[in-house]
């Protein structure tokens, strides 16, 4: 049986759905979590967590990525057969982000941590079209900034992933989305092009 909510949690989701301050939403998702056990309540304390890590990545100027960090991966925790799989897969998408912008650690490393969680999102989504399409251009953008692994290869990796984004879009499905991953695959199209131009460059010598 399910334990009830704390009575006073209610008042404290209520504040939180109509307060857009970052730090504010921060405060009282905290707050909220302290009130909360996971295993009482496992999908309500990995929404906190989500709500927290959020704004900690986009919502301050400048993101506490490693804090952001660590309460995706709590959320995650708790989502593990639990609640919807595309807000897990949103999760899953955001912590990469996390892991790309991040400043700490080894940057080959952070980037190879970021492909590993959107290869696992792609592996178990497969039939959810819309967040297959904005994780394989975030795998994209991945592949593109990849320092591991040959340069060319990496490349036409995400140029693979750009493609596969826009045939699983469509251009009228969300057509801001669709415009940013054609302007990610022209960006991936012009390194190619320098890429060759170097090495015939380098041929010539």
């Amino acid at each position: 049986m399910i334990p009830p909510l704390p009575s006073d949690l209610p008042a404290l989701l209520d504040e939180l759905n109509v307060t857009d301050a970052p730090q504010q939403r921060i405060l009282i998702a905290t707050e909220a979590l302290c009130r909360l056990r996971q295993e009482d309540h496992p999908l309500v304390w990995a929404q906190l967590h989500e709500i927290v890590a959020g704004e900690l990545l986009d919502g301050l100027d400048p993101p506490d990525l490693e804090a952001a960090i660590s309460h995706f991966g709590l959320a995650l925790s708790a989502r593990v057969g639990v609640g919807d799989p595309a807000d897990w897969a949103d999760s899953m998408n955001l912590l990469a982000i996390a892991y790309f912008r991040r400043r700490e650690g080894n940057p080959s490393s952070n980037i190879e941590q970021a492909i590993v969680l959107l290869r696992q999102v792609m592996r178990t989504c497969r039939r959810n079209t819309a967040i297959c399409a904005r994780t394989a251009n975030h795998l994209g953008i991945l592949y593109r900034h990849r320092i591991a692994g040959h340069r060319d290869l990496n490349i036409e990796r995400a140029l693979v992933c750009y493609r596969r984004s826009l045939r699983l879009r469509g251009r009228d499905a969300d057509p801001i989305a669709w415009a940013i991953t054609l302007n990610n695959l022209a960006a991936a199209l012009e390194d190619r092009v320098r890429a060759d131009r170097a090495e015939n460059l380098e041929l010539r010598r």
